[in-house]
């Protein structure tokens, strides 16, 4: 071919144009269609059609390399130059670059026409194809009119053929006949077939996307004849009788085929592996990038077995070192989205490239953007430089702004996902314009989204402490209880409830009970224990339990599975499983799940894997649900604090864990023990201890100093001074519940003198019911003395086998103590309480009514005699809010103390609502942090918005929630121990 033939033998466009973003896919003169095919010329304008973009594959030489078909050159342009072979796209292939734009419009710029070529027919305007400038071959291009051989006939059939029963047909009458190109065409285009890759344009006719074409007979001859193949070229050597040979462009057109067809890396098939074996073997140092990005998309859509290659995953990072300049937009998505998702730690020095190229192409689409952005959260790889991370998130923004309808719903979710993933420091800040775009995306296009997708996106807002508005959560909400069926994962449900609890945002008692409810059905197979953890977590932040007691125990039955079975179980959900039940009261009822805990809990320790909250925590909670679980584990326990104590352990913590050794009764070795003292005087020093830190701090201190064998906690008289100060302050309100106030009446009308809230001779504890002229005490038991699931199970005292601390030191002072508790007093019939009293103070004080009854004058007793009490006082303050009459002493309730942790004085929000909705704002105790979840892909995170606590029914009373079972109560007046949440472990 004369270098004028060559100049007129271009494909059908010649135009550098430049690409719009993700609208339009052709400017007017652009080269290439952004996705698949090749564009038409039509008065110098190229477009692209459904027939063009499908009409990218026609055939392929006996070499390997792609004949000119139609005005198709057989030449990958690469920039600058780097290979003779055609790019055409297979699969995803690159849809913007020079070497695309070249490909598809029919030039060459690599080493030449290719060795051995063939000449190609005339294309479709007339004019030839054209050959690259120069290169290896002895054929420098392919001239007009010359004949076309049948391997390139058979080839334009296959690719032709729309069905895959055609297809199949075909490759069975013909398969004699394979050059190894028809046999890759016939792999590339069944894989085709067998998917529906565009989006609204539905299936090709004939699509099936069934595993079933693995089972074809048809389809497994084709396989054979590739093995046949295979073993006749093991020396990578062209075959005989001119039928071509295996390179990177025929293994990625048959890789990609088969991974569309359903095969898998597990599936046992040798194929895989003698095609895995070849590639690692290909010495190319010049592949196509398109068909390494293809190799790379295909492998990792493919792979489901334990381990991955790690030698062909090697090459594929080898030959993207080598070719990363010539990345397109879409081949820098997919490359990085592959490598995620095969979970495959790159280079640094390749994490740099990649950073590079992504600055040198910027053009990306929105699925791109996605991608990109999806696989660096899922790596944790920082860009080259930081700040790269960034400025992509910025081009994110823009390009919503600008074309919101080109972003689906699982871009959107993926790129919040990545965020929240990595939560750089600023992150919120410095994109929270991104954000609100996203925000307002979600409530309009909620309904497009699936359960993952919903899950991931509310995930990522909770994590990054983004709470959504009203309206959009609302939005998610609907859509939430729509997608849940029967046969939903419940974990796919867990991350929600989590976000929801997060934001504060109840979803309603309908959605709770829908998610709940699949746990009946649940297998420990499809249910992780952190999916458990979470829910459990939620419950406890919304103190709702299921109406159906069955739930709850499948839960819990599913959690010991894991347990005793779980060899890679994350500590975390541990700690964090049984915080949730002492938030929520919940005591086990299998006491075998008690025991797996305990011995997990044991190995867990043994191994050091617990982190120091997860300790305080745990300890914690076996208090607070009164359970002691002996002292093996306790022992651990206490060494692994006192071995961290040393090193970072919060003011909370500290005060969590003595408070829980003292209600458990336990005293640690004295070398633990010297070391909480040493601990406690450095965080004075440093942070600092909040009021209830400080009361916790007295009341542990108190039960040291009296029955341990190593004496007080707090030796210094400031310190000391400082937790008296702020007990004071904590037990200068007290609330009489309705509950409270009918117990005292009924004292009355039997002529039994008695006092209400009478403080104690060393003003540390307040009586709920003292009888006059003797030291007899009157405790009126509400709903929080005792388990939510079983309601005659102490939470303390003889019966649950843990010593009420209350109880002890009145005991030790003289005082004889009657407990009343809520339930027995509900069952009693009207009149019958005079009689339930009178045998209650017989069975447990031997006092008769005779010894308690009086003829003096009533008006000082009970309820009177408080408010005249009151009144006399001018520093007490009475009030009467609904059934309870509240009291506080403002000469006790002194000034709050200083605290230098500012984070810690934040008081989160209590839930007290039925119907979805933001809940409101009531007092509670201090909160912290909620627990990471474990989102589909996602690595853990730490979440920083601080857990709700529980509803404010105050102790005493009756109040009980629309699924039957008692609200929990907040920690009893000041009298009673102060107990406090912990910090969910995160």
């Amino acid at each position: 071919m004369t270098a004028a033939t060559a100049a007129t033998a271009r494909g059908p466009t010649g135009g550098q144009g430049v690409r719009r973003r993700d609208g339009r896919r052709w400017s007017a003169r652009m080269t290439t269609p952004t996705r698949y095919g090749r564009g038409v010329e039509t008065s110098g304008r190229a477009w692209t059609t459904r027939a063009a973009r499908e009409d990218a594959r026609d055939g392929f030489g006996e070499d390997g390399r792609r004949d000119g078909v139609d005005g198709f050159a057989s030449s990958s342009g690469g920039s600058g130059g780097s290979s003779g072979t055609s790019s055409s796209f297979f699969g995803r292939a690159e849809s913007s670059g020079a070497y695309g734009e070249a490909a598809r419009a029919g030039r060459g710029r690599g080493r030449g026409g290719g060795e051995g070529g063939r000449a190609g027919r005339a294309g479709r305007g007339g004019r030839a194809g054209r050959g690259g400038r120069g290169g290896r071959g002895n054929v420098g291009g392919r001239g007009r009119g010359g004949g076309v051989s049948d391997y390139v006939v058979l080839n334009q059939r296959l690719a032709a053929l729309e069905d895959i029963d055609a297809l199949l047909d075909c490759a069975r009458d013909h398969m004699d006949d394979f050059n190894v190109v028809n046999l890759s065409t016939a792999m590339y285009k069944l894989g085709k077939l067998n998917s529906t890759r565009y989006k609204g344009d539905g299936a090709s006719k004939g699509a099936t996307r069934y595993p079933a074409v693995l089972e074809d007979a048809r389809f497994l001859a084709l396989t054979e004849k590739l093995r046949e193949l295979l073993a006749e070229s093991q020396d990578g050597k062209a075959l005989s009788g001119g039928r071509g040979s295996f390179k990177i462009r025929e293994f990625s057109s048959i890789i990609w085929g088969v991974a569309h067809c359903g095969m898998r890396t597990n599936s046992g098939d040798q194929t895989l592996g003698l095609l895995f074996k070849r590639i690692i073997a290909l010495e190319d140092d010049a592949p196509p990038a398109q068909n390494v990005s293809n190799l790379l998309w295909a492998y990792a859509v493919m792979h489901n077995s334990r381990e991955t290659n790690k030698e062909l995953l090697k090459k594929l990072e080898y030959w993207c070192d080598l070719i990363m300049d010539e990345f397109a937009a879409q081949g820098i998505s997919n490359s990085l989205w592959a490598f995620a998702t095969l979970g495959y730690q790159l280079r640094p020095e390749l994490v740099s490239k990649f950073s590079q190229a992504i600055r040198r192409v910027k053009d990306f689409k929105s699925m791109e953007f996605s991608n990109m952005i999806w696989a660096v959260g899922t790596m944790k790889i920082e860009l080259d430089p930081p700040e790269l991370f960034d400025e992509i998130l910025d081009e994110c923004l823009a390009s919503m702004k600008a074309l919101p309808n080109m972003w689906s719903s699982q871009s959107v979710s993926n790129i919040l996902w990545a965020m929240a993933s990595l939560n750089k420091p600023r992150t919120r800040s410095r994109h929270e314009e991104l954000l609100s775009v996203t925000m307002s995306f979600v409530e309009r296009r909620a309904n497009a989204f699936i359960l993952q997708g919903l899950s991931n996106t509310m995930w990522a807002y909770a994590t990054l402490d983004c709470t959504p508005p009203k309206n959009m959560l609302e939005s998610v909400t609907e859509r939430f209880g729509s997608l849940i069926t029967p046969t939903t994962n419940v974990s796919e449900c867990c991350n929600l409830l989590w976000s929801y609890g997060s934001m504060r945002f109840h979803p309603g008692n309908e959605v709770l009970n829908k998610v709940a409810v699949l746990y009946l059905r649940a297998s420990p197979d499809e249910v992780p224990l952190t999916a458990i953890s979470n829910s459990l977590w939620a419950w406890a932040n919304f103190d709702w339990l299921p109406s159906n007691p069955e739930i709850p125990r499948s839960a819990l039955a599913l959690a010991k599975h894991h347990f005793r079975n779980d060899p890679e179980l994350q500590t975390q959900s541990l700690s964090n499983i049984l915080w949730a039940l002492a938030i929520l009261r919940y005591v086990p009822e299998d006491e075998d799940f008690l025991v797996a805990f305990s011995e997990r809990s044991l190995i867990e320790l043994q191994q050091g894997r617990f982190s120091y909250q997860g300790l305080t925590n745990t300890v914690w909670a076996f208090s607070v649900l009164g359970i002691n679980p002996g002292q093996t584990l306790l022992d651990e326990f206490a060494r692994e604090i006192g071995n961290r104590l040393a090193g970072y352990f919060s003011s909370q913590g500290v005060s969590n864990s003595l408070f829980a050794f003292a209600v458990l009764e336990y005293w640690p070795e004295k070398w633990v023990v010297d070391a909480y003292r040493a601990k406690l005087v450095e965080t004075e020093k440093t942070t600092g201890f909040s009021e209830i830190d400080w009361t916790q701090l007295f009341q542990a201190n108190v039960v040291f100093e009296r029955y341990s064998p190593h004496g007080a906690l707090i030796t210094d008289p400031k310190m000391l001074a400082a937790a008296e100060a702020a007990w004071k302050v904590g037990s200068s309100k007290v609330v009489i519940s309705q509950f409270h106030r009918e117990v005292s009446e009924t004292l009355t009308e039997m002529g039994v003198p008695h006092e209400i809230e009478k403080l104690v001779e060393d003003g540390l504890f307040s009586l709920d019911i003292a009888l006059k002229g003797k030291k007899v005490a009157i405790e009126v038991d509400g709903p929080s003395h005792f388990a939510r699931n079983i309601r005659d199970r102490r939470l303390e005292g003889k019966d649950a086998g843990v010593t009420n601390m209350r109880t002890r030191c009145l005991t030790s002072s003289g005082w004889s103590i009657v407990h009343v508790p809520w339930f027995e007093w509900a069952e009693q019939a009207p009149g019958r309480h005079a009689a339930f009293m009178a045998k209650t103070l017989y069975d447990e004080a031997g006092l008769s009514v005779m010894d308690v009854a009086s003829d003096e004058d009533m008006s000082d007793s009970g309820l009177s005699g408080f408010k005249s009490r009151s009144d006399a006082d001018g520093s007490v303050s009475v009030a009467q809010i609904g059934s309870r009459i509240v009291m506080e002493n403002s000469n006790r309730a002194v000034a709050p103390l200083d605290h230098k942790d500012n984070d810690r004085s934040k008081k989160p929000m209590n839930i007290k609502r039925v119907g979805y909705g933001m809940m409101d704002a009531v007092d509670a105790d201090d909160s912290s942090p909620s627990p990471p979840p474990t989102p589909a892909r996602a690595a853990r995170a730490r979440a920083r918005r601080p857990a709700p606590s529980s509803s404010d029914a105050e102790d005493g009373s009756q109040d009980v929630n629309l699924d039957g079972v008692p609200a929990r109560a907040p920690p009893r007046r000041g009298a009673a121990p102060r107990r406090r949440r912990p910090r969910p472990e995160a």
